[in-house]
Protein backbone atom coordinates (compact mmCIF):
# COMPACT_ATOMS: atom_id res chain seq x y z
CA UNK A 1 0.00 0.00 0.00
CA UNK A 2 1.44 3.55 -0.83
CA UNK A 3 0.74 6.87 0.05
CA UNK A 4 -2.27 8.13 -0.87
CA UNK A 5 -2.71 11.72 -1.70
CA UNK A 6 -6.39 13.68 -1.09
CA UNK A 7 -8.04 14.73 -4.40
CA UNK A 8 -8.53 18.77 -3.94
CA UNK A 9 -11.64 20.68 -4.47
CA UNK A 10 -11.95 24.45 -4.34
CA UNK A 11 -15.37 24.32 -2.29
CA UNK A 12 -13.98 22.46 0.41
CA UNK A 13 -10.63 22.42 3.05
CA UNK A 14 -9.50 19.13 2.09
CA UNK A 15 -6.54 19.84 3.82
CA UNK A 16 -8.25 20.15 7.13
CA UNK A 17 -9.57 16.61 6.36
CA UNK A 18 -5.77 15.33 5.13
CA UNK A 19 -4.89 16.59 8.70
CA UNK A 20 -7.47 14.13 10.46
CA UNK A 21 -5.13 12.09 11.92
CA UNK A 22 -1.87 14.10 12.74
CA UNK A 23 -1.34 13.41 16.30
CA UNK A 24 -3.50 11.24 16.82
CA UNK A 25 -2.56 8.67 19.98
CA UNK A 26 -5.70 6.22 20.00
CA UNK A 27 -7.97 4.35 17.56
CA UNK A 28 -11.10 6.45 17.57
CA UNK A 29 -10.90 8.86 15.04
CA UNK A 30 -9.30 5.94 12.39
CA UNK A 31 -12.19 3.69 13.54
CA UNK A 32 -15.41 6.68 13.41
CA UNK A 33 -13.79 7.72 10.23
CA UNK A 34 -13.70 4.27 8.55
CA UNK A 35 -16.82 3.58 9.85
CA UNK A 36 -18.21 6.73 8.20
CA UNK A 37 -16.82 5.93 5.20
CA UNK A 38 -18.58 2.52 5.61
CA UNK A 39 -22.05 3.74 5.82
CA UNK A 40 -21.98 5.84 2.92
CA UNK A 41 -20.82 2.99 0.92
CA UNK A 42 -23.56 0.99 1.94
CA UNK A 43 -26.10 4.04 1.51
CA UNK A 44 -24.13 4.35 -2.41
CA UNK A 45 -25.13 0.79 -3.24
CA UNK A 46 -28.80 1.44 -1.87
CA UNK A 47 -31.74 3.13 -3.86
CA UNK A 48 -31.22 6.28 -1.39
CA UNK A 49 -28.67 8.16 0.04
CA UNK A 50 -29.29 9.72 3.65
CA UNK A 51 -27.06 12.27 5.10
CA UNK A 52 -28.23 11.97 8.62
CA UNK A 53 -26.44 9.28 10.37
CA UNK A 54 -26.80 8.02 13.99
CA UNK A 55 -24.29 8.19 16.15
CA UNK A 56 -24.94 5.17 18.01
CA UNK A 57 -25.00 3.31 14.44
CA UNK A 58 -21.74 4.89 13.45
CA UNK A 59 -19.86 3.63 16.70
CA UNK A 60 -21.24 0.29 15.86
CA UNK A 61 -20.07 0.43 12.44
CA UNK A 62 -16.62 1.24 13.93
CA UNK A 63 -16.14 -1.32 16.75
CA UNK A 64 -17.07 -3.54 13.87
CA UNK A 65 -14.05 -2.47 11.88
CA UNK A 66 -11.74 -2.86 14.50
CA UNK A 67 -13.31 -5.98 15.57
CA UNK A 68 -10.67 -7.60 12.94
CA UNK A 69 -7.39 -6.36 13.79
CA UNK A 70 -7.91 -6.73 17.72
CA UNK A 71 -10.03 -9.47 18.16
CA UNK A 72 -9.29 -11.98 15.11
CA UNK A 73 -5.60 -10.98 14.36
CA UNK A 74 -4.96 -9.84 17.81
CA UNK A 75 -3.05 -6.36 17.48
CA UNK A 76 -3.17 -4.35 20.08
CA UNK A 77 -4.67 -0.60 19.62
CA UNK A 78 -2.06 1.09 22.80
CA UNK A 79 -2.65 0.38 26.43
CA UNK A 80 -4.82 3.09 27.00
CA UNK A 81 -6.73 2.81 24.37
CA UNK A 82 -10.64 1.52 25.17
CA UNK A 83 -11.69 0.33 21.87
CA UNK A 84 -9.86 -3.08 22.50
CA UNK A 85 -11.19 -2.88 26.14
CA UNK A 86 -15.11 -2.59 24.87
CA UNK A 87 -14.16 -5.43 21.53
CA UNK A 88 -12.56 -7.73 24.63
CA UNK A 89 -15.89 -7.73 26.57
CA UNK A 90 -17.94 -8.12 23.35
CA UNK A 91 -19.69 -12.35 23.12
CA UNK A 92 -18.58 -12.84 19.73
CA UNK A 93 -16.63 -15.78 17.59
CA UNK A 94 -16.25 -17.49 14.08
CA UNK A 95 -14.58 -19.66 12.63
CA UNK A 96 -11.37 -18.36 10.93
CA UNK A 97 -12.87 -20.09 7.21
CA UNK A 98 -15.68 -17.56 7.60
CA UNK A 99 -14.03 -14.30 8.44
CA UNK A 100 -14.64 -12.64 4.74
CA UNK A 101 -18.24 -13.66 4.67
CA UNK A 102 -20.83 -11.07 4.07
CA UNK A 103 -23.23 -13.03 6.74
CA UNK A 104 -19.97 -12.94 9.09
CA UNK A 105 -20.16 -8.83 8.79
CA UNK A 106 -23.55 -9.04 9.56
CA UNK A 107 -23.83 -11.00 11.97
CA UNK A 108 -21.04 -9.28 14.26
CA UNK A 109 -22.66 -5.94 13.84
CA UNK A 110 -25.92 -7.07 15.19
CA UNK A 111 -23.91 -8.50 18.10
CA UNK A 112 -22.34 -5.00 18.99
CA UNK A 113 -25.86 -3.56 18.68
CA UNK A 114 -27.20 -6.06 20.89
CA UNK A 115 -24.33 -6.00 23.56
CA UNK A 116 -23.82 -2.06 22.99
CA UNK A 117 -24.72 -1.33 26.61
CA UNK A 118 -22.79 -4.28 27.93
CA UNK A 119 -19.56 -3.47 25.96
CA UNK A 120 -19.91 0.38 27.16
CA UNK A 121 -20.51 2.06 23.31
CA UNK A 122 -21.91 5.18 24.40
CA UNK A 123 -18.77 5.83 25.99
CA UNK A 124 -17.53 6.89 22.66
CA UNK A 125 -20.29 8.98 22.18
CA UNK A 126 -19.09 11.37 24.86
CA UNK A 127 -15.71 13.11 22.82
CA UNK A 128 -14.97 10.77 19.85
CA UNK A 129 -17.77 12.64 17.48
CA UNK A 130 -16.37 15.69 18.22
CA UNK A 131 -12.45 15.61 18.30
CA UNK A 132 -13.16 14.34 14.71
CA UNK A 133 -14.22 17.57 13.90
CA UNK A 134 -11.27 19.67 15.81
CA UNK A 135 -9.07 20.26 12.88
CA UNK A 136 -11.45 21.76 11.07
CA UNK A 137 -11.53 24.86 14.03
CA UNK A 138 -7.84 24.49 15.00
CA UNK A 139 -7.32 28.13 15.84
CA UNK A 140 -10.46 28.69 17.83
CA UNK A 141 -10.10 25.55 20.14
CA UNK A 142 -5.97 26.43 20.58
CA UNK A 143 -7.07 28.35 24.06
CA UNK A 144 -9.37 25.70 25.23
CA UNK A 145 -7.47 22.79 27.37
CA UNK A 146 -11.03 21.32 29.17
CA UNK A 147 -12.53 18.22 27.15
CA UNK A 148 -16.05 19.64 28.20
CA UNK A 149 -15.65 23.19 26.93
CA UNK A 150 -13.67 21.80 23.78
CA UNK A 151 -16.62 19.72 22.95
CA UNK A 152 -19.70 22.19 23.42
CA UNK A 153 -16.86 24.67 21.30
CA UNK A 154 -17.15 22.22 18.30
CA UNK A 155 -20.65 21.73 18.24
CA UNK A 156 -21.37 25.08 18.18
CA UNK A 157 -18.76 25.99 15.46
CA UNK A 158 -20.29 23.13 13.57
CA UNK A 159 -23.48 24.74 13.61
CA UNK A 160 -23.08 28.07 12.42
CA UNK A 161 -20.15 27.37 9.73
CA UNK A 162 -22.07 24.54 8.48
CA UNK A 163 -23.61 26.16 5.61
CA UNK A 164 -20.26 28.97 5.64
CA UNK A 165 -17.77 28.87 2.52
CA UNK A 166 -15.33 26.58 4.84
CA UNK A 167 -18.13 23.85 5.89
CA UNK A 168 -16.99 21.20 8.66
CA UNK A 169 -18.07 17.86 7.72
CA UNK A 170 -21.42 17.43 9.64
CA UNK A 171 -22.63 18.74 12.06
CA UNK A 172 -25.07 17.66 15.11
CA UNK A 173 -28.64 17.01 15.80
CA UNK A 174 -30.28 19.28 18.46
CA UNK A 175 -29.90 16.67 20.70
CA UNK A 176 -26.69 15.41 19.94
CA UNK A 177 -27.31 11.67 18.87
CA UNK A 178 -27.33 12.38 14.90
CA UNK A 179 -25.11 14.24 12.99
CA UNK A 180 -25.96 15.47 9.44
CA UNK A 181 -23.08 15.46 7.04
CA UNK A 182 -22.67 18.35 4.99
CA UNK A 183 -23.91 17.85 1.29
CA UNK A 184 -20.57 18.91 -0.50
CA UNK A 185 -18.40 16.71 1.88
CA UNK A 186 -21.05 13.85 1.08
CA UNK A 187 -20.45 14.25 -2.47
CA UNK A 188 -16.94 14.40 -2.46
CA UNK A 189 -17.02 11.49 -0.31
CA UNK A 190 -19.11 9.73 -2.84
CA UNK A 191 -16.77 10.52 -6.16
CA UNK A 192 -13.49 10.09 -4.22
CA UNK A 193 -14.68 7.51 -2.35
CA UNK A 194 -11.63 4.75 -3.55
CA UNK A 195 -8.99 7.54 -2.97
CA UNK A 196 -10.71 8.33 0.45
CA UNK A 197 -10.67 5.03 2.05
CA UNK A 198 -7.29 3.91 0.34
CA UNK A 199 -5.68 7.20 2.68
CA UNK A 200 -7.67 6.59 5.74
CA UNK A 201 -6.36 2.56 5.69
CA UNK A 202 -3.16 3.90 5.47
CA UNK A 203 -2.87 6.15 8.00
CA UNK A 204 -4.27 3.63 9.99
CA UNK A 205 -1.73 0.69 8.93
CA UNK A 206 0.62 3.37 10.31
CA UNK A 207 -0.81 3.18 13.42
CA UNK A 208 -1.46 -0.15 14.08
CA UNK A 209 2.73 -0.79 12.94
CA UNK A 210 3.95 1.71 15.47
CA UNK A 211 2.07 -0.34 18.13
CA UNK A 212 2.76 -4.21 16.63
CA UNK A 213 6.59 -3.16 15.42
CA UNK A 214 7.06 -6.61 15.31
CA UNK A 215 3.82 -8.47 13.94
CA UNK A 216 3.77 -9.90 10.12
CA UNK A 217 1.64 -9.18 7.31
CA UNK A 218 -0.10 -6.05 9.32
CA UNK A 219 -1.66 -5.32 6.02
CA UNK A 220 -3.26 -8.02 5.58
CA UNK A 221 -4.66 -7.29 9.00
CA UNK A 222 -6.68 -3.94 9.08
CA UNK A 223 -10.15 -5.69 7.46
CA UNK A 224 -11.22 -9.16 6.68
CA UNK A 225 -9.90 -10.48 3.49
CA UNK A 226 -12.78 -10.47 0.82
CA UNK A 227 -12.04 -14.24 0.01
CA UNK A 228 -9.36 -16.97 0.72
CA UNK A 229 -6.77 -17.71 -1.40
CA UNK A 230 -6.67 -20.95 -3.21
CA UNK A 231 -4.57 -23.60 -1.82
CA UNK A 232 -5.11 -25.90 -5.22
CA UNK A 233 -1.12 -25.86 -5.60
CA UNK A 234 0.25 -26.60 -1.90
CA UNK A 235 -2.30 -29.50 -1.91
CA UNK A 236 -1.28 -31.03 -5.34
CA UNK A 237 2.25 -30.77 -3.58
CA UNK A 238 1.53 -32.93 -0.98
CA UNK A 239 -1.18 -35.24 -2.76
CA UNK A 240 2.12 -36.13 -4.48
CA UNK A 241 3.99 -36.38 -1.81
CA UNK A 242 1.67 -39.15 -0.02
CA UNK A 243 1.14 -40.95 -3.19
CA UNK A 244 4.91 -41.62 -3.07
CA UNK A 245 4.93 -42.46 0.54
CA UNK A 246 1.97 -42.27 2.94
CA UNK A 247 2.46 -39.95 6.29
CA UNK A 248 0.73 -39.94 9.66
CA UNK A 249 -1.07 -36.75 11.58
CA UNK A 250 1.33 -35.17 13.44
CA UNK A 251 -1.46 -34.49 15.62
CA UNK A 252 -4.12 -37.60 15.84
CA UNK A 253 -1.52 -40.31 14.32
CA UNK A 254 -3.92 -41.22 11.88
CA UNK A 255 -2.88 -42.35 8.35
CA UNK A 256 -2.90 -39.65 5.45
CA UNK A 257 -3.82 -40.72 1.85
CA UNK A 258 -4.12 -38.39 -0.88
CA UNK A 259 -7.12 -36.65 -0.91
CA UNK A 260 -8.47 -37.21 2.37
CA UNK A 261 -6.69 -34.63 4.38
CA UNK A 262 -6.95 -31.09 5.10
CA UNK A 263 -3.98 -28.49 4.66
CA UNK A 264 -3.49 -27.24 8.49
CA UNK A 265 -1.39 -23.70 9.11
CA UNK A 266 0.99 -25.50 11.73
CA UNK A 267 1.20 -21.50 12.70
CA UNK A 268 -1.97 -20.34 12.28
CA UNK A 269 -3.45 -18.24 9.54
CA UNK A 270 -4.73 -14.99 11.08
CA UNK A 271 -0.71 -14.55 12.91
CA UNK A 272 1.00 -15.01 9.67
CA UNK A 273 -1.97 -14.11 6.53
CA UNK A 274 -0.24 -16.20 4.09
CA UNK A 275 -0.61 -20.27 2.55
CA UNK A 276 2.92 -20.32 1.77
CA UNK A 277 3.81 -23.92 1.70
CA UNK A 278 6.67 -24.14 4.55
CA UNK A 279 4.01 -23.47 6.97
CA UNK A 280 1.81 -26.14 5.52
CA UNK A 281 1.60 -29.53 6.55
CA UNK A 282 -1.08 -32.04 5.66
CA UNK A 283 -3.35 -33.00 8.96
CA UNK A 284 -6.47 -35.27 9.19
CA UNK A 285 -10.22 -33.74 9.00
CA UNK A 286 -10.78 -34.06 12.51
CA UNK A 287 -7.77 -33.16 14.42
CA UNK A 288 -7.81 -29.88 11.60
CA UNK A 289 -10.95 -28.45 12.59
CA UNK A 290 -10.01 -29.72 16.30
CA UNK A 291 -6.87 -26.96 15.91
CA UNK A 292 -8.28 -24.46 14.55
CA UNK A 293 -6.83 -21.27 15.16
CA UNK A 294 -4.59 -22.68 18.30
CA UNK A 295 -0.92 -22.93 17.88
CA UNK A 296 0.84 -25.75 17.99
CA UNK A 297 2.45 -27.42 21.13
CA UNK A 298 6.43 -27.98 21.80
CA UNK A 299 6.03 -31.61 20.77
CA UNK A 300 4.30 -30.97 17.55
CA UNK A 301 7.56 -28.74 16.89
CA UNK A 302 10.36 -31.74 16.14
CA UNK A 303 7.61 -34.20 13.98
CA UNK A 304 6.54 -30.80 11.76
CA UNK A 305 10.04 -30.17 10.70
CA UNK A 306 11.00 -34.19 9.94
CA UNK A 307 7.75 -34.48 7.74
CA UNK A 308 8.85 -31.36 5.72
CA UNK A 309 12.47 -32.78 5.39
CA UNK A 310 10.96 -36.13 3.96
CA UNK A 311 8.10 -34.45 1.72
CA UNK A 312 10.74 -31.98 0.48
CA UNK A 313 12.88 -35.06 -0.08
CA UNK A 314 10.23 -37.26 -1.54
CA UNK A 315 9.07 -34.45 -4.22
CA UNK A 316 13.06 -34.07 -5.14
CA UNK A 317 12.91 -37.75 -6.35
CA UNK A 318 9.29 -37.38 -8.22
CA UNK A 319 9.43 -34.25 -9.59
CA UNK A 320 11.19 -32.73 -12.97
CA UNK A 321 14.10 -30.73 -11.24
CA UNK A 322 12.48 -26.82 -12.54
CA UNK A 323 8.81 -27.57 -10.86
CA UNK A 324 10.50 -29.20 -7.76
CA UNK A 325 12.63 -25.63 -7.31
CA UNK A 326 9.26 -23.77 -8.31
CA UNK A 327 7.37 -25.49 -5.80
CA UNK A 328 9.84 -25.35 -3.02
CA UNK A 329 11.11 -21.78 -3.78
CA UNK A 330 8.67 -19.96 -0.56
CA UNK A 331 11.01 -22.42 1.87
CA UNK A 332 14.21 -21.56 0.08
CA UNK A 333 13.20 -17.67 0.72
CA UNK A 334 11.71 -18.22 4.00
CA UNK A 335 14.58 -20.58 5.71
CA UNK A 336 17.04 -18.16 3.89
CA UNK A 337 18.50 -21.92 2.60
CA UNK A 338 20.11 -23.08 -1.23
CA UNK A 339 18.01 -25.34 -2.98
CA UNK A 340 20.77 -27.98 -2.18
CA UNK A 341 20.28 -27.38 1.56
CA UNK A 342 16.44 -27.85 1.75
CA UNK A 343 17.72 -31.26 1.43
CA UNK A 344 19.99 -31.77 4.08
CA UNK A 345 18.84 -32.46 7.69
CA UNK A 346 21.30 -30.65 9.27
CA UNK A 347 21.04 -27.66 7.66
CA UNK A 348 16.75 -27.44 7.34
CA UNK A 349 16.18 -28.56 11.12
CA UNK A 350 18.00 -25.23 12.69
CA UNK A 351 16.85 -22.95 10.19
CA UNK A 352 13.54 -23.94 10.77
CA UNK A 353 13.67 -23.68 14.67
CA UNK A 354 15.08 -20.30 13.61
CA UNK A 355 12.35 -19.36 12.21
CA UNK A 356 9.63 -21.26 13.97
CA UNK A 357 10.02 -20.62 17.57
CA UNK A 358 10.45 -16.89 17.55
CA UNK A 359 6.79 -16.63 15.52
CA UNK A 360 5.99 -19.38 17.98
CA UNK A 361 6.77 -17.12 20.92
CA UNK A 362 5.40 -13.74 19.51
CA UNK A 363 2.01 -15.11 18.62
CA UNK A 364 2.10 -16.51 22.54
CA UNK A 365 2.53 -12.98 23.84
CA UNK A 366 -0.04 -11.59 21.67
CA UNK A 367 -2.44 -13.91 22.85
CA UNK A 368 -2.61 -17.03 20.21
CA UNK A 369 -3.10 -20.23 23.24
CA UNK A 370 -1.42 -23.80 22.73
CA UNK A 371 -3.76 -26.86 21.89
Amino acid sequence: MTETKLPPDIQLDTGALGALFQNTTNSYKYLFFLGLLEIIKRDMSGSQVTRIVQIKELIAESLRFGWYPHRFFKLSFGTQDKVGLALDNLNFSIDERSVGHDATAKNLLQAIREQFREINGKHFARYVPYRLLGIFFSPELKSIKKDGRKKEAISRLAGERFYSKTPPLYRFSEHQDKIELHPLWLEYLQINYRVVRGWALFEWAKFLQARNPNTPAILQKIEPPTRRTSMKQQTAFWDAVLEAAPMHCIYSGTVLEPGGFHLDHFIPWSFLCHNELWNLIPASRSANISKGRSLPNEKNVQDFILQQSHALKCSHQIMAASNWRKAVQPYSDSLSLTYESLLEEKCLLPAYENRLYPLLSLARQLGFVNL
